[in-house]
């Protein structure tokens, strides 16, 4: 059976290496695990995806926070820079990787770009004037 390594495609193994790794961190922020007070300027920091480097080593980190005020933002990826050696040995003890990925923090406009586009959304659909039912779906009266 030798060879049949060969052409196996893509492997899924940075996929649930970087899943276990958000979800951890995603834990260890909500308790409060990292010290640093400015990861406490901000509501909420979550960790939204870790996208992992094809050799497990590199882990970047999409982080959403909440308020979504530069200054807040800057005062909490100086937090997580901060304690990004911490975070990494916590990392290496509770995974138990062959090799602890370098983490690089990355800010995840996702969601604020989605925010963007439902508020523009809902002003073209106000400025048109076209009543809603509340859900954003055209009233059933407007056909009449």
């Amino acid at each position: 059976m030798a060879g049949r390594r060969h052409n196996r495609g893509p492997s899924s193994r940075p996929t649930q290496v970087g899943e276990q790794i958000r979800q951890y961190l995603s834990q260890q922020l909500l308790e409060g695990a990292y010290k640093d007070p400015r990861l406490q300027a901000a509501n909420m920091v979550t960790v939204t995806e870790v996208r992992m480097s094809p050799d497990l080593r590199v882990a970047d980190a999409l982080v959403s926070v909440y308020p979504e005020d530069e200054k807040v933002v800057t005062e909490v990826f100086a937090g997580l820079v901060s304690a990004t050696n911490e975070v990494k040995r916590s990392i290496g003890r509770a995974l138990r990787l062959r090799y602890t990925p370098d983490l690089r923090w990355r800010l995840d406009e996702s969601i604020a770009y989605g925010a963007k586009i439902e508020a523009l959304l809902k002003e073209i659909q106000v400025s048109e004037g076209a009543p809603t039912d509340g859900e954003g779906a055209p009233s059933a009266d407007e056909d009449e």
